[in-house]
């Protein structure tokens, strides 16, 4: 039978998320500490001179979007694959933040196996500073 967790071994996490970055607050006995994930998402790329998203090639017109769509699905896999990475160790994860990304990031941890019995909590919450940030993960465990 496999044991809980000591209340001093648990580690509470909090990720403050977009589509831009991740910032992972980890708390545990009281030291904590702070990680940084950029997601490489490049929302609207155009060249100089660019005019359309459309590629002329002979005969053929190929529409650019679908590529794109399919590098940015990509780009976000791979940074919530290194948020969960982050997060294995985890006994409670408070996830909040100004956009869509956070309820992304908890429907893929619900399927994820190993982080299926994790507690999870999500909230909206602003834009702020690494301090604001650091200060929210810290009012909601206390």
């Amino acid at each position: 039978m496999k044991r809980p967790k000591k209340y001093s071994d648990q580690i509470k996490t909090g990720v403050w998320i977009d589509h831009h970055r991740a910032i992972i607050i980890s708390i545990h006995n009281n030291e904590i500490k702070t990680d940084e994930i950029l997601s490489g998402v490049i929302s609207h790329e155009r060249f100089n001179g660019e005019t359309t998203d459309k590629i002329n090639s002979g005969d053929q017109i190929m529409n650019r979007e679908i590529h794109k769509e399919a590098k940015q699905q990509n780009e976000l896999k791979k940074f919530y694959e290194s948020i969960i990475d982050k997060i294995q160790s985890s006994s409670h994860l408070y996830i909040f933040g100004p956009a869509e990304a956070k309820f992304s990031l908890e429907n893929i941890i619900t399927k994820h196996k190993s982080l299926k019995n994790l507690p999870v909590v999500v909230a909206t919450a602003d834009k702020g500073s690494m301090n604001e940030i650091v200060d929210d993960v810290k009012k909601y465990y206390s």
